[in-house]
């Protein structure tokens, strides 16, 4: 886990709930700082001290389905020779409220234009984010290729990072399930 200097008490249930759970880990690390850097650099300390072969990153206010793990590994192990990086529907919820029909179709809409071949997929690339960042299931080897999540833009870490692999020569694959809750507040 990588924390982005929290000013409440993440970091110690965090530490707490590896402690209860180290057994079912090979390797767990709480990796913290003592400045914000916002997502970018956040995502890019926690990817620095992986040792997987396969990155899933996911916001603390997100949530996997339980079987999302097993279905990412099973859809990259199937495709070895072409998946470098792959995609989920997201389904996202609101803990404030309902969803808003326009949100739903929205994500949806992203879902289904990841889905495009390639070069389809690199030319949308070149305007607009297609892909919805906590979908994102990733190699290692990739995300170090390219450099990881670019700082330079705020908030908007999606995009040139998702760039940056498009014009690597890289498609991303899609799975065709919603194995992550997104959550969207008003």
């Amino acid at each position: 886990m990588s924390d982005d200097c929290s000013t409440d008490e993440t970091c110690s249930i965090v530490q707490e709930w590896i402690d209860d759970n180290k057994e079912h880990f090979l390797y767990r690390e709480l990796v913290t700082t003592s400045k914000n850097t916002g997502v970018s650099g956040n995502i890019n300390r926690g990817v620095a001290v992986t040792h997987g072969e396969w990155i899933k990153s996911i916001a603390a206010d997100d949530l996997l389905t339980p079987t999302a793990i097993e279905e990412f590994v099973n859809f990259v192990t199937a495709h070895p020779e072409k998946v470098r990086m792959c995609v989920c529907d997201v389904e996202p919820f609101a803990v404030d409220g309902e969803v808003s029909e326009y949100i739903i179709c929205l994500y949806h809409r992203f879902f289904e234009e990841a889905s495009e071949d390639f070069e389809k997929q690199r030319r949308r690339v070149m305007t607009s984010n297609v892909f919805i960042g906590p979908g994102y299931f990733y190699s290692k080897e990739l995300f170090d290729e390219i450099g990881g999540f670019s700082d330079k833009y705020g908030n908007a870490e999606e995009w040139p990072f998702v760039y940056k692999l498009i014009i690597s020569g890289n498609r991303i694959y899609t799975i065709d399930k919603k194995l992550v809750r997104y959550r969207v507040s008003s």
